[in-house]
């Protein structure tokens, strides 16, 4: 009986030492093959990562800017139109680079900001009064700061639009 148990315990050895001389050497591949797997997956993940971050906030941008034209919101007519008759009173010594409008909780026109550089205060001083004595605006607001620089001073004008 005894030598039964040691011939068991023989073959159940042996096939021990089999069974890790063939699995270990798999084992070692699959954990470099893992490892590589992961690296490059990492790799192309940082990639991926700022491709799908500046997708993500220009269609966050375009999203908003469309709520903004959509009938929920204020209506595009007016805001065409506001942006229209700015334009149109200004003249040729004046450079506007930015105008903003800026909704009140109702989703209402509360404020439009006109930013730009103008070539003179004279010309700016009738730009603001062009605006003050259309009749398309109301409280037209011009900072007397903006006056007081030199020719090329940027300006903002902040005012709102008469519905």
């Amino acid at each position: 009986m005894l030598r039964v148990l040691i011939i068991l315990l023989f073959f159940l050895s042996i096939t021990t030492v089999i069974l890790i001389a063939f699995f270990l050497p798999s084992f070692f591949f699959a954990e470099y093959k893992d490892q590589t797997v992961n690296n490059q997956a990492q790799s192309v993940n940082i990639a991926d990562v700022n491709k799908y971050e500046s997708a993500v906030s220009l269609m966050k941008h375009v999203d908003g800017m469309t709520k903004i034209l959509s009938s929920g919101y204020a209506s595009s007519t007016i805001m065409t139109d506001s942006i229209d008759a700015i334009i149109s009173l200004k003249n040729s010594h004046i450079t506007i680079s930015a105008i903003s409008l800026s909704l009140d909780s109702s989703a209402h026109m509360e404020n439009i900001s006109v930013s730009g550089i103008s070539n003179s205060r004279d010309d700016l001083t009738f730009f603001y009064n062009d605006l003050k004595g259309d009749g398309s605006f109301q409280n037209v607001v011009l900072p007397v700061s903006s006056l007081i620089g030199d020719a090329g001073a940027p300006f903002t004008i902040t005012l709102s639009y008469r519905n």
